[in-house]
């Protein structure tokens, strides 16, 4: 877990998703020959010809699949801001009830160019972005984020994949402090408990699934298997390339008879490595785009929650870049310590005030960013959207989430767990390097020896 590394030029992407609801002729493409109204078209194509209008470099999926075609360059459309629906967004069963006649109801996401952190006016081309959605609703559409919906943001570097030891500290991070994070009150499913393999398949979310649950039910490391937060770290730490987070990260559902398992893989957790060591969605004749994507964020086309997650993402990914060995020990000690807490952490991970300024507010009060217009034709659909969502982020419920979380394992803070955290904070920094780095025995041999005659007070105290 060492700095030094050769610095980061980090690059982002971000993907929106939404179902988007209007009356079948709400959007008309003009007749080129008049200029009046002519065919209808799809929110897709509206959404796409607005975005084109506004400088924005745009494509719809069909214009995606013939540069692709035409090019046979895959990275082309890294320059693009895709806007195609997407299947595994929708409205729910109580929502669609709520949907007036003659109206349909697209499923949509927006997956935005390659961005750069430092080296694009990022916040207002995503501005322009939502400028865009808000205008549709203005001509009567309705854009619906609910519990289906998702905020994903992926996190590269311009010119090379996330460094595996990046990668590393950045998933001990957030299994360490999973709960923490639970607590930011940023997830639709913090509630949807994971509970053991002997319960119902529908007692787990298909999506968001937390880092915890992979390690209780991987059958590729026992150890793991035993609840322990400490052993997932060292799982972590003794990974040599980044395919094997596939050792954690893609493993049969064990809900499911053995004969017709699903793999439960990084697209169904809150945290996807699979890009580090696997070309998009399969596409071997894609390149690999190195990145960590984060996923366990709500649906949400507010511009100061898509900001300042983005801010904290990409800021989460330097700390973890930079870190040297000392930093990540003192760090991680803390996650067995109950009085380490949101507004401990995040002042360590972002130095951005106003971002975490955001998620404190959020997870004391727990909020929710859009609003509903009281004069909305479609106001019974979004206040059945807002409904669920509302209650799930109250701080009753969201303490009694992560309760349940706890009782059934998901943080690995069992009593072995806690009892390593017995004694000073240098000590277990010790016994935590003992378990990690066996390249640095020397200094451990020489810690060791000093812990046998009492309390330390070594360079890792100064």
């Amino acid at each position: 877990m060492s700095g030094g590394q050769p610095p980061l030029n980090i690059t982002f992407g971000v993907e929106l998703e939404w179902v988007c609801v209007y009356k079948q002729e709400c959007f008309e493409f003009p007749d080129p020959s008049t200029g009046r109204a002519g065919r209808a078209i799809e929110a897709a194509e509206e959404i796409t010809n607005r975005l084109k209008a506004k400088g924005i470099a745009a494509l719809d999926s069909l214009e995606a699949a013939d540069l692709r075609t035409a090019t046979g360059d895959p990275t082309l459309l890294y320059q693009y801001w895709k806007v195609h629906t997407d299947d595994t967004v929708g409205l729910t069963s109580e929502e669609k009830k709520e949907v007036p006649a003659k109206h349909r109801t697209d499923a949509m996401e927006i997956s935005s160019r390659k961005l750069s952190l430092t080296g694009d006016n990022w916040q207002a081309e995503l501005q322009k972005v939502l400028d865009t959605l808000q205008e549709i609703e203005d001509g009567g559409a309705r854009n619906i984020t609910n519990k289906n919906s998702a905020l994903h943001i992926h996190v590269g570097d311009s010119t090379a994949t996330i460094p595996l030891r990046t990668a590393k500290n950045v998933c001990q991070i957030i299994t360490a402090f999973t709960s923490i994070f639970d607590s930011m009150a940023i997830a639709t499913t913090a509630d949807r408990v994971q509970t053991t393999p002997e319960a119902p398949h529908d007692a787990v979310p298909t999506y968001n699934v937390s880092p915890g649950w992979y390690h209780r039910h991987t059958p590729r490391i026992p150890s793991d298997r035993t609840g322990n937060v400490f052993d997932w770290l060292k799982t972590i730490e003794d990974f040599t390339m980044p395919s094997e987070f596939e050792n954690v990260y893609d493993i049969p559902d064990p809900r499911f008879p053995a004969n017709v398992r699903p793999i439960v893989t990084g697209h169904n957790g809150s945290y996807n490595f699979e890009n580090l060591s696997k070309p998009p969605k399969g596409d071997r004749t894609s390149p690999l785009t190195g990145t960590i994507e984060f996923r366990q964020h709500e649906g949400t086309l507010d511009f100061t929650a898509i900001r300042h997650w983005i801010v904290f993402t990409t800021s989460l990914v330097s700390f973890c870049h930079d870190a040297d060995d000392k930093t990540m020990m003192e760090l991680l000690c803390h996650s067995v310590d109950p009085a380490y807490r949101l507004a401990d952490l995040l002042p360590r991970l972002c130095k951005d005030a106003s971002v975490v300024s955001y998620y404190l507010q959020r997870g004391n009060a727990g909020t929710l960013t859009e609003t509903i217009r009281t004069n909305d034709h479609l106001l019974p659909l979004c206040r059945e959207s807002a409904r669920p969502r509302r209650l799930s982020k109250t701080p009753q419920r969201m303490r009694a989430a992560i309760v349940k979380r706890q009782d059934a394992g998901l943080y690995g803070l069992n009593d072995r767990a806690n009892s390593i955290a017995v004694g000073s904070l240098s000590a277990l920094q010790a016994r935590l390097f003992l378990r990690y780095r066996a390249n640095l025995q020397n200094v451990l041999n020489r810690q060791a020896a000093r812990l046998q005659a009492g309390p330390v007070t070594d360079e890792y105290d100064n």
